[in-house]
Order: C-alpha cells, then sequence, then structure tokens
C-alpha cells in the first residue's frame, strides 16, 4: 500500500487518513481520496469537505516543510465531519486578516466550516476545521 492510498476501510467507518509524507500525493489525488471516503454522504456536504480539505492540505504543502496527514472523522450521531491536517511545523496558522487578495484559502475554510482551529502538538500542529454534514452548505463571495 503506498502512501496516497485511502484508509477508507477505517474500524467503525469513524476515520480515514491519508498521508501526505514522501511521495507526496498531488491535490487531485487527495480531492479524489475525500470524495471516495465520502461517498455515502451528501453530495453538497462532502463538496464542502472537498474544498475545505484542498485547501488546508495546499497551506500545509505551501506553508510548511513537514506535511503529515490529513484525516476525517465522522461519528454516526455527530452533525459535522472533522477535518484535520497536521504537519511537522509549530508556527500557527495565521488568521485571515490582510485584504482579500490574501489568504484565501482560509478564508475559504473559515465560510464553509462551522469552527476552525490550530491545535499545537510535541512535534508540530494540527489544523482542523469542522463541516457540517447535513442540510445545503454555504458558499462563501468575497468581493473587493
Amino acid at each position: 500500500m503506498s502512501d496516497a492510498t485511502p484508509d477508507v476501510t477505517a474500524p467503525g467507518g469513524q476515520w480515514a487518513t491519508m498521508r501526505l509524507i514522501h511521495p507526496a500525493p498531488s491535490l487531485a489525488q487527495v480531492r479524489w481520496w475525500v470524495r471516495r471516503a465520502l461517498a455515502d454522504e451528501t453530495t453538497s456536504s462532502s463538496e464542502a469537505v472537498v474544498q475545505v480539505v484542498n485547501s488546508l492540505v495546499s497551506n500545509a504543502y505551501r506553508h510548511t516543510s513537514a506535511p503529515r496527514a490529513t484525516t476525517l472523522i465522522r461519528h454516526r450521531t455527530s452533525p459535522y465531519v472533522r477535518i484535520e491536517v497536521e504537519d511537522g511545523e509549530r508556527t500557527a496558522a495565521l488568521v485571515p486578516t490582510a485584504p482579500v487578495r490574501f489568504h484565501l484559502g482560509l478564508r475559504l475554510v473559515a465560510g464553509l466550516s462551522t469552527a476552525w482551529g490550530v491545535r499545537a502538538r510535541h512535534n508540530g500542529k494540527v489544523v482542523w476545521a469542522d463541516v457540517t454534514r447535513t442540510g445545503p452548505v454555504r458558499i462563501p463571495v468575497q468581493r473587493g
């Protein structure tokens, strides 16, 4: 099994992890993996998860030297899918405060998720986001 092979048979169907280490999967492979892992979710919620994962993994590739893994966590009774992207950098992700043309990925994450944040770990950090599993998802439109 290669590092890019999706673990869609996780115990209880509650989580799936894709390793982002050498050779790092392309963003297209990551998006394919998310769609496959969430095949039983509603289309609107799974596409929102795809966009959030794409933004967080893209940021990890662009701004860290050690992206490690992305994990999707689903509990049967939770209204959310938790997305976690782990890397080996200790510097926190920046909260978007710059003009609209900057930090577009984190603005997208903030717009599509119910909550998001950064959790420090002894060997890096985890950037996480919760995306609703039910109902339509609003796509944020940035103007300016």
